[in-house]
């Protein structure tokens, strides 16, 4: 799956040849730097699952049921977007709860991911405007997102869409994608009563999202019922695309907890966390000092979005330069929805242990990550890396020393560009060794 080589990519996609390469890396598909009605890249991934040859034999008529673990709102044609509920087209072979769940997919894998997400079918239907939730669409949707327990859904089909995976560089990967004419759930939903509380009261969604996060409830549990225009106050509701939802969660929830350490001590020592999933790995140091956040990412050569080019370093940063309270980025990250999903993890761990410090996060992208599987990737690589054990340094001396062999990007490029470690001291230090 993936593919072999930059080669094979240009014969799939003819179009690559006449856009602007440079672009994608810091495009990643969610800008359209390049001027294409589409990621010419993400197009590049039509490919055929094994699964495939179980689905062509399924008869896309006018009936589906089963098992629907979560819903899909899409972001082409705002406001009049499509969505619908998902449905499993192997229920008896898949547990519905694991499809639905990134956590779970750890130790998966993509191949093995792909193969079970391509197994969840997309149901969708054109919905008359995000404002207008009284839809009855809508509501059978709200319930699917709602319900804590897998509910069966059954619903007439107009056509069959798409039967090769949608991939994207935020939302998890989906299979089948078909047009929807009514579906109703078959089973009732089991709403939890905090979030059925919480969803009644015309509070602002930062304030309801904060509430249920700290009750124990999931980040896609969030991003799910966030999508179909439940959280808010009664005059803002409305659908939100998928791809949307997820970033704006991490990025809500990030603003949240950032507030909850304002008034908390900083870590005493420099505490080096290193960890990551389907060559996505993560080199996070804490500092002791003031929540600060400086997240690069490198893009190793021939890997997704580099095409055997040179490789490629970004970063993205906030809390610098402040001279009052911090409340956030008030500019959009350049790395887009993984920059969140990172932060997010990292503000999780610091929450736990109630500290702050100043974070440099590195995140090296290899040529292992062969399809672009969504931002959940980035969430569990650096929440794992997290988890690890750290170690620890007394000086920033020894930290370099240290680096120098334990990361694969070119470390005098990321001092040189860093406001945490950017100082002339440490690049004739570095040069010197």
């Amino acid at each position: 799956m993936g593919f072999s080589s930059p080669e094979e990519f240009f014969e799939r996609v003819p179009e690559l040849s006449k856009i602007n390469l440079e672009l994608c890396v810091s495009c990643k598909g969610t800008q359209l730097k390049c001027g294409m009605k589409s990621c010419p890249i993400i197009k590049a991934f039509e490919i055929k699952p094994k699964a495939s040859e179980k689905i062509e034999t399924i008869s896309f008529g006018k009936v589906i049921h089963g098992p629907s673990p979560q819903v899909f709102v899409g972001s082409h044609n705002y406001p009049q977007l499509f969505a619908g509920p998902s449905s499993l087209l192997f229920p008896d072979e898949l547990d519905p709860r694991k499809v639905a769940d990134p956590k779970q997919w750890i130790g998966l894998s993509l191949d093995e991911i792909i193969e079970m997400r391509y197994s969840t079918a997309q149901n969708l239907k054109q919905i008359t405007s995000v404002t207008h939730l009284n839809e009855r669409h809508i509501s059978a949707m709200q319930e699917v997102a709602l319900a804590s327990n897998i509910v069966e859904i059954e619903g007439e089909l107009v056509k069959t869409l798409k039967t090769t995976p949608t991939f994207d560089p935020i939302a998890q990967p989906f299979g089948p994608r078909t047009e929807i004419q009514r579906f109703e759930l078959t089973t009732n939903p089991k709403i939890p009563r905090k979030v059925d509380t919480i969803i009644d009261e015309d509070l602002p969604a930062t304030i309801q999202l904060h509430e249920l996060k700290k009750a124990g409830f999931d980040v896609y549990y969030l991003q799910n019922v966030f999508s179909t225009g439940l959280f808010g106050q009664n005059d803002r509701k409305k659908i939100v695309p998928t791809r949307w939802s997820i970033t704006a969660i991490d990025d809500t929830l990030g603003r949240q907890m950032m507030r909850q350490l304002e008034e908390t001590p900083s870590i005493n020592e420099i505490s080096v966390y290193q960890g990551g999933i389907l060559g996505n790995y993560f080199t996070i140091i804490l500092f002791p000092d003031k929540w600060k956040f400086e997240n690069f990412e490198a893009w190793a050569p021939n890997s997704i979005y580099t095409l055997g080019t040179r490789g490629f370093l970004s970063v993205d940063a906030e809390g610098f330069n402040v001279h009052t309270r911090y409340n956030g980025r008030s500019t959009y990250a350049g790395q887009a929805g993984g920059y969140y999903a990172a932060r997010l993890a990292i503000l999780e761990y610091l929450n736990k242990i109630g500290k702050q410090a100043t974070v440099l996060s590195i995140r090296e992208i290899t040529p292992e990550y062969i399809v672009p599987a969504g931002v959940w990737v980035v969430r569990e690589a650096a929440r794992l890396a997290m988890k690890q054990p750290p170690l620890k340094f007394e000086t920033t001396d020894e930290l370099i020393h240290w680096l120098n062999g334990h990361i694969r990007s070119p470390l005098q490029e990321i001092i040189s560009k860093s406001n945490i470690m950017g100082q002339t001291s440490l690049l004739d230090f570095l040069q010197s060794d």
